[in-house]
């Protein structure tokens, strides 16, 4: 078979590649806009988040509805959470009346200082959350001594009341962002006549940074992970635990199909998977997890 003479070359397939009619960035609709503020508001986070906030001194910002609706936008569209990616999203690929919706000021969107301005406020709002909500704030611009790191990463599982009670909270805020689309589905009648079964299990999710250094002496940044081992693995995987809800059915001979998966990040989650199979079932991989 002879294959045309434009894939042969380098620079002819570059420019037989489909290409957008315009640079210019996608347009998000309202409607996805609407929906993710709307879960975000049933799921009630933000009355946690904003009774939790009102405490603290200093101006209010930007709110944290629009940094979060950010998050899941850039999530959906880019697969990407991070904080530059929400803030180009909020800039950019927002129509002016969602825009309105969520606060974000009318301005000239190709000025370089107003773009920085923005950012930092995205910034500094996600930092007044994340103060918050973490039992003990530490430097995560570098890598602490093992010993101090340690101290820090203690307190996600002490016995003092105002560490105990932000792990609560925050559990509590991640619970409610699990429920609220289960309950979506339920309302959807997606389990409706549902004979499957329904799995909880653990997995692994890397963490962006390196892991402690013994010839270095330094922890990682990250000091709330620790390094993770699937069943019957060798090589473990530095990072957080994560607790997944899977639904799924088992067709003969031996296929199985997934319905609905919702995943929940659990800042140092000990708690053991469970699984109930139905007859002739496998159990998925369980992680167990161990102290950097």
């Amino acid at each position: 078979m002879t294959v045309p003479r434009s894939w042969r070359d380098s620079k002819k397939i570059r420019h037989c590649r489909p290409r957008p009619a315009t640079n210019a960035p996608a347009r998000i609709p309202d409607s996805k806009v609407g929906q993710l503020d709307a879960l975000l508001h049933n799921s009630g986070v933000l009355g946690l988040i904003d009774a939790e906030l009102a405490s603290r001194p200093g101006p209010g910002g930007l709110p944290v509805r629009t940094v979060l609706v950010g998050l899941l936008l850039s999530l959906h569209y880019h697969h990407s959470a991070t904080l530059a990616d929400a803030c180009r999203v909020l800039l950019d690929e927002l129509t002016p009346t969602a825009q309105n919706w969520l606060g974000v000021s009318d301005a000239d969107r190709h000025d370089p200082h107003f773009r920085i301005a923005f950012s930092r406020r995205v910034y500094r709002t996600f930092d007044r959350l994340t103060s918050t909500l973490d039992p003990r704030r530490c430097d995560r611009r570098r890598r602490l001594p093992p010993e101090e790191a340690a101290e820090h990463a203690a307190a996600w599982e002490d016995t003092d009341a105002e560490h105990t009670r932000r792990r609560s909270l925050l559990q509590e805020i991640s619970d409610h962002l699990v429920q609220v689309t289960v309950r979506l589905a339920l309302k959807r009648r997606l389990f409706k006549g549902w004979k499957g079964d329904i799995g909880v299990d653990t997995t692994a999710i890397p963490a962006w940074h390196h892991p402690p250094s013994t010839r270095r002496d330094l922890a990682s940044v990250e000091v709330t992970a620790g390094w993770h081992f699937s069943a019957g693995s060798t090589e473990g995987v530095f990072g957080h635990s994560a607790t997944l809800l899977v639904a799924a059915s088992r067709r003969p001979p031996q296929v199985t199909r997934a319905r609905v998966s919702v995943s929940a990040p659990i800042p140092n989650s000990r708690s053991p998977s469970c699984w109930t199979p139905r007859a002739g079932a496998s159990a998925p991989t369980q992680s167990t997890r161990s102290r950097p």
